[in-house]
């Protein structure tokens, strides 16, 4: 009679734990993957947008990034920060420059 009852125990605690991780098999789904299904999606609308772009707004576009790059990476320009005493690239700066140069 004792395994009988054990047997019915082991059949309840499966079900039960199928049951509990049936609910996070959708949170995942909800969750990790429609966010991992959402930035491949973005990565690959940038992509098309930079590649529909003509050569000259390509250059125009590397020839600003360097010289934003340069205006935000310079000493004085620098974000200070704890624990870097140089500070940090300033990537407002970068951000502002890139926007309206």
């Amino acid at each position: 009679m004792q395994t009988h009852s054990n047997k019915t125990r082991l059949v309840i605690l499966t079900v039960l734990s199928l049951l509990l991780e049936g609910c996070s098999i959708s949170d995942w789904y909800n969750g990790y993957y429609a966010e991992g299904a959402a930035i491949i999606k973005g990565q690959k609308d940038r992509n098309a947008f930079y590649d529909a772009e003509s050569a000259q707004m390509k250059e125009l576009r590397s020839k600003n990034d360097a010289y934003c790059r340069g205006l935000a990476s310079k000493k004085e320009n620098a974000m200070p920060m704890k624990g870097y005493p140089n500070g940090v690239f300033n990537e407002p700066m970068y951000e502002l420059c890139m926007n309206f140069v």
